[in-house]
């Protein structure tokens, strides 16, 4: 059995006409168990029920195992510095401070609740503010 096999037959009964707000929801409010998406969901399910015990799972992404060791993950925003900027090298400063002081690894993990991109900023098993995810390893 492959994904689709497995959503189709054990996923919403109207996979078709859910919605991002409503999947998200139906996990939030218990509607549902499980559902494919990322970290990014995470404000949007503490606003429905900050004390949701939930955790993030890898997906493999194809048959070979060494590839399915990892978890995928995608983020809704960027930070960039315009290459015209006039505070340029300010930028650069500020972004060096935020992925290498305590305090900034702190935002990234537990404000902004961030799994860390770079292996200079430790994820923990503790609970990032409502969360739910203690099991994960990968908040801070």
């Amino acid at each position: 059995m492959d994904l689709l096999d497995l959503t189709v037959e054990y996923g919403n009964k109207n996979p078709l006409s859910t919605d991002y707000n409503t999947q998200v929801t139906m996990i939030a409010s218990g509607e549902a168990a499980m559902m494919q998406q990322g970290n990014w969901t995470q404000g949007q399910i503490d606003g429905i029920n900050p004390d949701l015990n939930l955790g993030i799972l890898p997906m493999p992404i194809d048959d070979t195992a060494e590839d399915n060791n990892k978890l995928y993950v995608g983020v809704p925003s960027n930070w960039v510095i315009h290459k015209n900027s006039p505070v340029k090298e300010e930028a650069k400063l500020f972004l060096d401070w935020l992925v290498t002081s305590e305090t900034g690894k702190r935002y990234i993990t537990k404000e902004f609740q961030f799994i860390p991109a770079l292996d200079s900023i430790e994820g923990t098993a503790r609970r990032a503010r409502g969360t739910g995810c203690r099991s994960t390893g990968l908040y801070g």
